[in-house]
């Protein structure tokens, strides 16, 4: 079901969680969707265990989890930076022909997180051992010749997103949405009924779920919104939001 993991994920997050309880040490999990890392942060915390995530810089969005018994700092976590570049003379790359080309050595998904791209070279943010692979064995992304080798850890800026402030009679889930990403309230709730609309990465079927910040409305295929303050109220009564719309285009139905 759509904003839920299945079965199988799970039991290897609860197996994960296990270990730390049981040895006292940090355990970290492989790269995990935003839906997976808060459904591991709601087991950890049953568990009375801390937990953190980190994708090799601020704000990834696919991210490695930790639980412990103390928070674990950003060094310890086993990620590995990538940079692979080509020449922007002759070849345009984008996201999905590096993507396509790291999945075409074999990589299972959870082994690689972000890929940041650039003009002439992307960083891809792996476990050891996969980035290891993609050094030794990536040759060839889309139509371009590339080059692949360890880094550090880079600086990435984080892409802002457009920031909206608007008055809502009731902060409800779907007036919110519908206000961040300019469709109709009907399409909004048609989403949320659909389960295509995430309350802070987890599954929520209530258009008139009450939200305020700092709550993260994710949208599948719509992209996210982070409430970020509320205001006073307007003459005719009205409450206003600011938030932050990081959009990935129209939704569709």
């Amino acid at each position: 079901m759509n904003g839920m993991i299945d079965p199988q994920q799970a039991a290897r997050l609860r197996d994960v969680i296990g270990r730390a309880d049981r040895t006292g040490r940090t355990q970290f999990t492989v790269f995990l969707d935003p839906v997976a890392c808060a459904a591991f942060d709601r087991m950890a915390a049953a568990q009375g265990l801390e937990t953190g995530r980190f994708g090799g810089y601020e704000d990834a969005e696919r991210c490695i989890c930790a639980a412990g018994f103390e928070p674990a700092a950003q060094e310890e976590y086993p990620i590995a930076a990538v940079q692979i570049q080509w020449d922007a003379r002759y070849a345009r790359l984008n996201h999905p022909d590096i993507l396509g080309a790291l999945m075409g050595l074999g990589l299972d998904r959870a082994r690689f997180g972000d890929i940041v791209m650039g003009q002439s070279a992307a960083y891809v943010f792996a476990l050891e051992p996969a980035a290891r692979i993609i050094t030794d064995q990536l040759v060839q992304a889309g139509s371009a010749t590339v080059h692949a080798q360890l880094c550090a850890l880079p600086q990435i800026e984080k892409t802002p997103g457009r920031v909206v402030s608007a008055t809502f009679q009731t902060l409800r889930l779907d007036a919110v949405a519908a206000e961040a990403l300019h469709i109709p309230r009907s399409q909004a709730q048609a989403l949320v009924h659909q389960g295509r609309v995430l309350l802070n990465y987890a599954p929520c079927l209530k258009g008139d779920a009450r939200v305020a910040p700092p709550d993260v409305i994710s949208v599948r295929g719509g992209g996210r919104i982070v409430l970020l303050q509320i205001g006073g109220k307007s003459k005719k009564d009205r409450t206003y939001l600011t938030m932050e719309v990081f959009a990935r285009g129209r939704v569709q139905i």
